[in-house]
């Protein structure tokens, strides 16, 4: 019988601390050498925690005022916001003014922060896995700016795999991408499906072992059941919770379908956690709740003929 080995993947912790906190603990608790921690990295909010005259700290966050008073709940107050994936900035009226009245600013900030954050957790993941031998792939999303992959590569010990085909186990390559088709959002990874299909094309061409191989791509193949969401205006950003529509890529099933490979790991769309087989190649999306602190992911057992298990997690 071959030798299998196990890996595990999650993806779309999009910057929350806690989230992150619980996937260093994850291949200890799961008995893994191997873990992906693909696309989304990135937090999705940036706020201005003004500190007001009488010592209280206010926020908002999602059309919702936040109020700390004294240092505790300033922590707290902080805890929720890096829980939540938030970059914040704290200070007086006027040391706030030049940010909240200039977007480009707040820009500039939102990236040192991001840019940052991902630094230090690429320091922590070298810090806590190297002395165990644990074997560790980050790869950006469509939500993730170039900056991100450059903090990846602070670290010659963490490996951003995308744009190479590498070795994920003994036997199994692995073609990693993050773009994404169009979105309502806008993000800074998109492109369209033409252009997605050759980025997948040039990358597929490197492939010696394609039905050993593992298509670590952050979003998911179209019209899947891994790839339901509500429907979304793209003007208000409004959702239509009567209609569920397929937000996964053409360019990625066309991919899957043509070439076959062992084994597609994707996420993207959070609330489709599950899996889907076209033809052989089995797809998994273990899906996101990063803002309430919550690690999901899925392990994977694999050889260089087939998946001999997985079991989706939770914690």
């Amino acid at each position: 019988m071959a030798k299998f080995e196990r890996v595990f993947y999650t993806c779309d912790i999009h910057g929350s601390e806690l989230t992150f906190k619980k996937f260093l603990n994850a291949p200890e608790m799961y008995g893994v050498k191997t873990v992906i921690m693909a696309g989304d990295l990135t937090g999705k909010g940036f706020s201005l925690v003004e500190k007001k005259t009488d010592g209280t700290y206010v926020t908002q966050i999602y059309n919702e005022e936040w109020t700390a008073s004294g240092q505790d709940q300033l922590e707290t107050l902080k805890r929720k916001l890096t829980t939540l994936g938030f970059y914040y900035v704290i200070g007086t009226e006027t040391d706030l003014a030049d940010l909240r009245d200039d977007p480009e600013k707040q820009q500039q900030e939102y990236d040192r922060l991001a840019f940052e954050r991902m630094a230090d957790w690429v320091r922590r993941m070298e810090e806590k896995f190297k002395p165990l031998g644990i074997k560790i792939f980050v790869t950006p999303g469509n939500d993730d700016r170039e900056n991100i992959a450059d903090a990846i590569a602070v670290s010659d010990y963490v490996v951003n795999p995308e744009g190479e085909i590498v070795m994920l186990t003994e036997h199994n390559e692995m073609l990693s991408d993050g773009h994404s088709n169009p979105t309502p959002w806008h993000t800074p990874r998109e492109v369209s499906e033409e252009e997605l299909a050759r980025i997948l094309d040039k990358e597929i061409s490197k492939v010696e072992h394609m039905e050993s191989c593992v298509f670590n791509i952050h979003v998911p193949p179209k019209d899947t059941l891994i790839d339901s969401v509500t429907d979304v205006d793209p003007k208000s950003l409004k959702r239509d919770l009567r209609r569920i529509i397929g937000a996964g890529s053409t360019a990625v099933r066309e991919a899957i379908e043509k070439h076959q490979p062992l084994l597609g790991l994707h996420g993207h769309i959070h609330e489709s956690r599950g899996e889907f087989r076209l033809g052989r190649t089995l797809c998994l999306n273990p899906g996101s709740e990063y803002a309430e602190g919550i690690l999901h992911g899925v392990i994977c057992a694999i050889d260089e003929k087939k998946v001999r298990g997985y079991q989706f997690t939770s914690g």
